[in-house]
Order: structure tokens, then C-alpha cells, then sequence
């Protein structure tokens, strides 16, 4: 029982632990996921602006009052002009008019417009096609698509979900270790209650045992020359106890490995007679008494 209980520990223990470092894991890397999406739209907010300087001019102007107005709060006038994106116009029927990829060296124009005809294609305004967050804007004379690369922001998100999941798991291998290795000092107190119970039980059905034997041994002596209906019932009770006794024994002595319950059948009958019996002789000594009294009246 007691290493059926360490057990028990150990495993419920540890799936609470993977549970909860599960959820924290989930929870740190959709907030980052979520950074990274946020922080790529941002960027495709301000480059998606119509009169923005930054898609035609490569060099950022000699007075910074010229970003009033395009760049929002909290961002680096430089984060433009550092992305790596290209951007292309699409008319009304779907047809690419022009594809400007002069800002970003690893996409060619044919890689270029497979990508914006994939992002035209998708029925969502903004999303990921590879590495790349695509933003469509529409307008009177058809429609702006602009591809940012993440491709960096993904490989830092990558790199930080990988991290979290290998320390995870190795920090879930160390407290199961130390699980297995102090479960037996946590269950001990209860391992001590279970043997006292135990031994206390034991003690208890052989002590009770001792005066089970003497009153058996006095009722073959009384059965001699005395009513034997009366003693007849003794003994049935003495036999009763001395059972419960046994049974009381055998419990303390089970092993921790499960057992398999035998079924019997429940002579019900015999249980009703053995019960109706326990009062017939009470009846008779009731009746016994009364005979007695009215004699003497």
C-alpha cells in the first residue's frame, strides 16, 4: 500500500508538474509570437502609408521634421529604412502593374510576384507567407501589397521556443528526480500511522482470540449436563466472533500487491434463520419468566 501510494504521489505530481510547465510554456510563447506579429505590423503600418517617404527614398531625409506624421510614438525613425521588404501595385482585375523588390536581395522579381499573387489569392488582409507578413491596401487605383521580411523575428521566435521547450523538459526531468528521491520522506509519516494501525489490529485479533478460546472451551464443558439450545447459541456467536477475529487478522496481514476479491454465494435463507434463532432463546427465557411470576401470584 505504501509504495502504491508513492506511486500515486510521484505520477500525479509530475503530470501536474508537465501540466503547469506546459501552460507556462504556452503562455511566454504566445505572448512572444504575438510580439513579433504586433512589432511586423507596426512596420507594415508605417511603409503602408500613401504619401510615406520611405518607399522611394532609400536615404533618410537631413531633418528628422519630415517623419512627423509617419512615424508613430515609441519607434526609431531608422526601423524603416532598416526592414527588408518590396511592395507591388495590383489592379482591379488582379493584374501586377508594377514590382519594386530594390529593397531586399534575396527575392528576385519572379520570386516577388509569385508571392504577391499568393498573397492576392488569400482572402485575409494581412498574414505570413513563409517569412514574409504581407499587407494589402486598397485603393482607387487598385491595390498596394507590401511583403515585410521577419524572417530574423521568426528565427528569434524559433530560437526562443526551442530554448524554452529543451529547459522545460530538463527542468521536468530534475523535480521528477527529486520526486522519486523524496517521496518516501513525504509518505513517511503516513507509512508510520499505516504500520501502527497494522500492528495495533494484529495485536487486537490475537488478544481476542485468548478469551474466544476459554469461553468454547467452558461451553463443551456446560454442554454435558447443562440446556443445550442455549449453549448451542454461544457457540455460534463465539464461532462468529472468533471469524470476524480471523478476517480482522487476515486484513492486517495483506500484502501491497492487489488482490483479487473472491465471490460466494449469500445463503440468504440461513442468514434469516441464524438471525431468527439469536431471539428464540431470549423468547424462551422471556417467557421462562413470566411462567415464574405467575406462580408466585
Amino acid at each position: 500500500m505504501i509504495n502504491k501510494l508513492k506511486r500515486k504521489f510521484i505520477v500525479l505530481a509530475t503530470v501536474f508538474m508537465l501540466v503547469l510547465m506546459a501552460a507556462l510554456l504556452l503562455i511566454m510563447n504566445g505572448v512572444n509570437y504575438h510580439e513579433v506579429v504586433a512589432e511586423s505590423d507596426r512596420i507594415l503600418d508605417v511603409l503602408s502609408q500613401p504619401d510615406a517617404p520611405f518607399l522611394n527614398d532609400r536615404q533618410p531625409p537631413e531633418k528628422p521634421e519630415q517623419f512627423d506624421g509617419f512615424i508613430p510614438r515609441g519607434m526609431s525613425p531608422e526601423v524603416p529604412y532598416e526592414s527588408r521588404f518590396f511592395v507591388a501595385s495590383v489592379s482591379a482585375d488582379g493584374e501586377i502593374l508594377q514590382t519594386d523588390a530594390s529593397r531586399i536581395i534575396s527575392v528576385d522579381d519572379e520570386t516577388a510576384e509569385a508571392y504577391i499573387r499568393s498573397a492576392m489569392s488569400s482572402k485575409k488582409e494581412r498574414g505570413f507567407l513563409d517569412q514574409f507578413r504581407f499587407s494589402k491596401t486598397s485603393g482607387e487605383s487598385g491595390t498596394q501589397v507590401l511583403l515585410l521580411d521577419c524572417g530574423r523575428r521568426l528565427d528569434s521566435f524559433r530560437t526562443f521556443l526551442w530554448t524554452s521547450v529543451i529547459v522545460g523538459l530538463f527542468g521536468c526531468v530534475v523535480v521528477f528526480l527529486a520526486f522519486v528521491f523524496t517521496a518516501g520522506r513525504i509518505v513517511a509519516p503516513i507509512a508510520e500511522s499505516y504500520e501502527k494501525q497494522k500492528r495495533f489490529i494484529s495485536d487486537a485479533g490475537h488478544e481476542i482470540k485468548t478469551p474466544l478460546t476459554i469461553i468454547n472451551a467452558n461451553v463443551d464443558l456446560l454442554e454435558l449436563d447443562g440446556e443445550k439450545e442455549e449453549l448451542t447459541e454461544i457457540r455460534q456467536q463465539t464461532q462468529r466472533l472468533t471469524t470476524l477475529t480471523n478476517h480482522l487478522v487476515q486484513l492486517s496481514k495483506m500484502e501491497e500487491a492487489a488482490h483479487t476479491l473472491q465471490k460466494v454465494e449469500l445463503p440468504f435463507s440461513d442468514l434469516v434463520t441464524e438471525t431468527a434463532n439469536e431471539f428464540h432463546a431470549r423468547r424462551r427465557q422471556s417467557c421462562w419468566t413470566s411462567a415464574c411470576r405467575s406462580c408466585r401470584t
